[in-house]
């Protein structure tokens, strides 16, 4: 078996940039039988996460939470079982070691996709400056890695760039209080002279040109996206939020150009220069900007009004599946001009972003929500049930209880509050969410099952106390 990510990182030598919980595995089918014996009586509860992932659950007081085997067996799995010589212990396991640089490529691999973007963003920028030169077969297996990453998880892109400006604007689902291009001329490098410019064969054409992108230097390559996560940085989180510091102004930019508008070559580049596009430039585009405000050179937009019946028409989209229609539709009332947040809207983004299957979007949506309605019980149970999914059992567990305590009734409420006191080591806890679940739905016999597993395993429990 093969360890990766923060656990891999740390039989290296090197400190992970988070606690680590959980020890991911790649390996075979087979090995979920050979963990199960050499974990024994350390496991509390085993969890299929997807078709090809299997999970333990750790007792409390066990140095990590989880152990979570991925036994998919792709061929860059098979690869990479080639590529790792070294080994390291973990739990009394002996477990092959990836190197610094293979670690990084598989991180490098997901990073396009959607749903892993921040986190794999986050792994690269705190490993790529630890690592060496990358050799052929590195690449090789890169190659293969990435291939499969975009063919089973890529999802559908959201709109070509070969689109006109108006459009563009239209389908990434953002009201603009100000005209975009005056943005770009105040916070360019050189004011009045934004390098997209020298980047587009058709101004009126939102795609930029790769090979007019590649005729710049270098610097000029990195400052002309900077210039968009700029502007990005003001229309979607600045303008609306006046009080974000102008460093969380440029990273959410960033993260939202690279992550969602870029796509293709330009999202590539951006990636594999992350670590030296985190670093803002080194003026103040903020002050740019507020100072452009006052003295009214930038052009302000007429913000169109909700569409008549728009939340019945997001519904209508959620209700057929049409998820981007939903969240483009959903994120564009949510985001009011002035700063002001549409609480149903946003609370419609989440849940958009939910049937989507993207749960670090839906995550933040729905925290945006709490945020504005603390004792909404629909926002706190979507939370909760986010939070669960995304593996915060803690925080999930208490947020979901707080659903509860606010008068949220579903069954998927107590559903998932089980799952996470199973995740926490606490079967008893656990046993009574089940419980309330059955109560809602009597007939179901995986529920009426698990609970009374469990009240069988917190009994025991006890009884060794």
């Amino acid at each position: 078996m093969i360890v990766i990510g923060s656990c891999a990182l740390a039989l290296l030598g090197h400190k992970p940039r988070r606690p680590v919980a959980c020890i991911d595995l790649i390996g075979t089918q087979a090995d979920i039988e050979g963990l199960r014996a050499a974990l024994g009586e350390r496991i509390v509860a085993e969890e299929k996460l997807r078709d090809y992932r299997h999970a333990f659950v750790l007792k409390e007081g066990e140095p990590f939470r989880r152990v979570e085997l991925d036994f998919e067996q792709t061929e860059s799995d098979r690869m990479l079982a080639g590529l790792c010589p070294r080994r390291g212990t973990l739990l009394g396991l002996s477990l092959q070691v990836p190197s610094l640089e293979l670690l990084y490529l598989l991180k490098r691999s997901q990073a396009n996709i959607g749903e892993y973007y921040g986190k794999a963003v986050g792994d690269i920028l705190h490993i790529k400056p630890l690592i060496g030169t990358l050799g052929e077969t590195d690449l090789a297996f890169y190659k293969m890695r990435k291939k499969e990453c975009a063919e089973r998880r890529g999802g559908k892109q959201r709109f070509a760039l070969s689109i006109s400006n108006d459009e563009f604007f239209r389908k990434s689902g953002h009201m603009r209080e100000y005209v975009h291009d005056d943005l770009h001329e105040t916070v360019a490098f050189t004011p009045g002279q934004p390098l997209f410019r020298k980047c587009k064969r058709d101004l009126s054409l939102a795609k930029i040109d790769t090979d007019m992108f590649e005729a710049l230097s270098f610097e000029d390559r990195l400052r002309m996206v900077q210039e968009e996560f700029m502007v990005i940085g003001l229309e979607r989180f600045f303008i609306p939020n006046r009080s974000i510091p102008r460093a969380e102004v440029y990273a959410r930019g960033m993260h939202k150009t690279i992550r969602e508008l870029f796509v293709g070559y330009f999202q590539d580049f951006c990636i594999d220069h992350v670590v030296e596009l985190s670093t803002p430039p080194p003026f103040d585009f903020v002050e740019r900007f507020l100072t452009a405000e006052r003295e009214g050179r930038i052009r302000r937009t007429d913000p169109a009004p909700p569409p008549p019946g728009a939340y019945r028409q997001i519904q209508d989209h959620l209700q057929k599946r049409n998820f981007d229609a939903a969240r483009q539709l959903a994120e564009r009332l949510a985001e009011r001009p002035g700063g002001e947040t549409d609480f149903d809207a946003a609370l419609l983004l989440g849940i958009a972003h939910w049937y989507g299957k993207d749960m670090i979007s839906a995550e933040r949506a729905f925290r945006r929500c709490v945020a504005l309605q603390p004792a909404d019980k629909d926002a706190l149970f979507f939370l909760g049930a986010t939070l669960c999914r995304n593996h915060a059992f803690a925080e999930a567990a208490d947020v979901l209880r707080e659903a509860a305590r606010r008068g949220a009734q579903r069954i998927e409420l107590y559903v998932s509050l089980g799952s996470a006191c199973e995740a926490l080591g606490s079967p008893a806890d656990a046993a009574d969410a089940y419980n309330a679940a059955l109560r809602m739905q009597p007939d179901n016999p995986a529920l009426r099952a698990k609970a009374a597993k469990l009240r069988s395993a917190a009994g025991i429990r006890q009884q060794a106390v």
